[in-house]
């Protein structure tokens, strides 16, 4: 109780320094004190975007990234650490979050893969995700499949996990565009997988999927959810005719297809 009372007070205190004026020289300073640090990686990991680009413009996110990497660190301050520096980001970040998301041979270092692998996909840091789509472990993958990588991701769609798959069919609606993957993802066996391509179909349109996204929109057995999305799709491409033509046997079907491609455009 009196560990815990004094944490509370130390968070406390970090705060009044940090949030009465933000300085990210006082937080550099407050880094290098163990005493410190836990609460200030916290206070860290709260920023609003003006300080978030001080902290940035200062280096800040290198001094953190030094923190998520060293593990002679507390375990809590590294995980902390890597929640800050998604928050900051900066190139600096990259290569340490990098490198994190390479190991997995014991839980400790799986976790710290997947807070690193979620850090960079927030930041939108698709190269650094190239390494993690062979990763050992599958939360590592589907975050790297999430955040797209065009081809890399057809790999992905044959992984023995279905998170991984549909992550990989999810990631395929972000540049740059793989339209022979996406259709291969459209015709994908597992139905979640089908329902995030028909998704990825709209961000990422091309002329090449309107076949496959018309089997899809037409498929009796598909689920519900996929055709509707598949005919959002067709609507990106100009194409509506599946819903003139009438081979859905479902006017659920066509009022939601309908709908959603009307509030798409």
């Amino acid at each position: 109780m009196v560990e815990l009372g004094y944490k509370r007070a130390m968070y406390g205190f970090v705060m009044i320094v940090l949030l009465a004026g933000f300085d990210p020289g006082t937080a550099a300073r407050l880094l290098t004190h163990p005493e410190e640090r836990t609460a200030t990686l916290r206070v860290l990991g709260t920023l609003n975007a003006v300080d978030q680009e001080s902290a940035r413009a200062a280096g800040l996110g290198q001094k953190i990234a030094m923190v998520a990497t060293d593990p002679t660190q507390r375990f809590e301050d590294r995980v902390l650490a890597v929640r800050a520096a998604a928050l900051i980001g900066g190139p600096e970040v990259h290569r340490p979050l990098r490198i994190l998301t390479q190991s997995t041979h014991d839980p400790r270092s799986t976790a710290m893969a997947r807070e690193a692998a979620k850090a960079l996909f927030q930041l939108g840091a698709v190269g650094s995700l190239d390494a993690a789509r062979i990763s050992a472990d599958p939360e590592v993958r589907a975050f790297a499949g999430r955040a797209g990588g065009g081809v890399a991701l057809c790999v992905l769609l044959a992984d023995p996990w279905p998170m991984v798959r549909a992550a990989a069919a999810d990631g395929l609606g972000k540049p740059p565009s793989a339209p022979k993957c996406l259709a291969r993802a459209l015709a994908h066996a597992h139905p979640r997988v089908r329902l995030n391509a028909a998704r990825s179909a709209q961000t990422a349109p091309h002329p090449s999927l309107r076949t496959p996204l018309r089997k899809l929109a037409g498929d009796a057995r598909a689920p519900t959810d996929a055709r509707v999305e598949a005919f959002v799709g067709l609507a990106h491409l100009g194409d509506l005719e599946p819903t003139l033509d009438g081979p859905l046997g479902s006017a659920e079907v066509v009022r939601w297809a309908t709908a959603g491609a009307v509030c798409s455009l």
